[in-house]
């Protein structure tokens, strides 16, 4: 994802999927913890379409499609390596 600001950020699909935000992943309505999250391995993005103005939906190769990852989730989600460093660092 190419941000407003600039910066570019890096998605792994099998990540993303692991991170997926819906009630069903979760198993419950609290925040997620973005220091804990497992990878779906071996799980593909397939599609990707917006949500309004302020989130996407992606449609996985395991079928699954029913998480909304807003704008401000998906920017905490970023696995570049200065993303990745400042997390490591907090």
């Amino acid at each position: 994802i190419s941000w407003s600001d600039g910066h570019k950020g890096v998605y792994p699909s099998d990540y993303l999927r692991g991170a997926c935000p819906c009630a069903g992943c979760k198993g419950d309505h609290r925040p997620i913890n973005i220091f804990r999250l497992a990878s779906a391995q071996g799980v593909g993005l397939i599609d990707y379409r917006p949500e309004g103005r302020y989130a996407f939906r992606f449609l996985f190769s395991d079928g699954h499609d029913t998480g909304i990852y807003n704008y401000g989730y998906l920017r905490a989600l970023c696995r570049c390596l200065a993303c990745t460093k400042r997390r490591v660092e907090a």
